[in-house]
């Protein structure tokens, strides 16, 4: 039946699109000639950046592939990464909701196209875990596998649930056993990390007056805290935190929250105690995480105060320590310590001495 490619647009070029079905390649004017194709590339994006799903509703296929590949010309233009990042996690969640509709020779072959390295199992494999009460036996039951290098690459994220590690799989000559859920959540990730390829990889062409255009318009629809420039490591914004003295560790996740970039849970876990220990509040941190591209405020403050002991059981989380990092992937760099936190205050008295004796000098030649 092939791959309906209105549902995962980018699975194909929109040149290679055009090319196969009319052996014709219209110009980028040509297209956005078109101003009902203009007004559905301005609500595809700003519909993202609200945090929502773009359905198309009656929308022709052809329509919702052009849309698609224009969209990301127009979000390129703006230059903002958190836009690209809410883009992509909006589109692939789109796309991830199709792909549960699938059955297993679509989902074998849609994947595959996207470069994953997945099968089905011959027969399911059926696994036991438990023995009900009435002597029941409960089995988990595996029907595909993948690559256990894809594997590592798209579940990174979900580390935070240790039935995501690969000690707690089943690996077998190269492949790790999963259930057509676990593999349809994977493929989410799959699109994400295509969607976010496409941005690194397009260049604007001719009609870039036009492409210019549309972007004033989704600027002029959202917030413009959403697409100015991105922040650098500076000042925190909240008295008495110094980000210059953050440990390595700490300054890759800030840096990559500031640009917008998707964070694993334990990278969350690790900026958010972090953060709390040493004095940010609630609004500073909802504020922070509003940049990564899945925010939703209502539940990122329930994590947050959940993190600082003001909701569930009062219990207020300590930030992980230097071999906690090391575990979870997230050390860059031997440092000395045992813990961030201590690396923080070490950095921070260094500052403090060298701005004393900055000043100490300045005072010197004043008199």
């Amino acid at each position: 039946m092939g791959i309906d490619y209105s549902k995962y647009p980018f699975l194909t070029r929109l040149n290679d699109y055009f090319a196969a079905k009319y052996r014709y390649v219209p110009s980028l004017d040509v297209i956005l000639n078109n101003n009902r194709l203009k007004d559905l590339v301005v609500e595809r994006i700003v519909t993202a950046a609200r945090g929502r799903v773009f359905t198309g509703g009656n929308v022709p296929s052809e329509d919702l592939i052009t849309t698609f590949h224009i969209s990301i010309l127009v979000v390129k233009e703006i230059g903002s990464k958190w836009l690209q990042g809410r883009f992509a996690n909006y589109e692939a969640e789109r796309s991830y909701r199709f792909l549960q509709e699938e059955d297993s020779s679509s989902l074998i072959e849609i994947l595959r196209l996207a470069g994953v390295d997945v099968g089905k199992l011959s027969k399911e494999f059926k696994l036991l875990i438990g023995v009900t009460r009435s002597g029941r036996e409960v089995f988990d039951v595996y029907d595909f596998v993948i690559g256990f290098q894809d594997y590592l690459r798209y579940t990174k994220r979900f580390w935070g649930d240790s039935k995501w590690k690969l000690v707690n799989r089943l690996l077998s000559k190269g492949y790790v056993y999963v259930k057509k859920e676990e593999l349809v959540r994977i493929g989410k990730e799959v699109f994400y990390n295509i969607i976010m390829r496409l941005f690194e990889e397009v260049e604007l062409v001719s009609g870039g007056e036009l492409i210019a255009d549309l972007a004033s318009k989704v600027k002029n629809s959202i917030p413009s805290k959403y697409y100015a420039a991105e922040k650098t490591l500076g000042e925190s914004g909240v008295k008495g935190i110094v980000t210059e003295a953050f440990p390595p560790c700490i300054k890759k996740i800030y840096n990559a929250m500031l640009k917008g970039e998707n964070l694993s849970h334990h990278e969350r876990f690790a900026i958010a105690t972090f953060l709390l220990a040493l004095g940010a509040d609630t609004e500073y941190l909802v504020d922070l995480f509003r940049n990564l591209p899945d925010f939703n405020e209502k539940i990122t403050r329930y994590q947050i105060e959940h993190l600082a002991g003001k909701r569930g059981s009062g219990r207020r989380y300590s930030p992980y320590n230097c071999e906690n990092m090391r575990s979870r992937g997230l050390c860059v760099a031997d440092c000395g310590v045992t813990h961030p936190l201590s690396y923080y205050y070490r950095e921070l008295k260094k500052l403090k001495k060298a701005r004393g004796q900055l000043q100490s000098s300045h005072e010197g030649s004043q008199q």
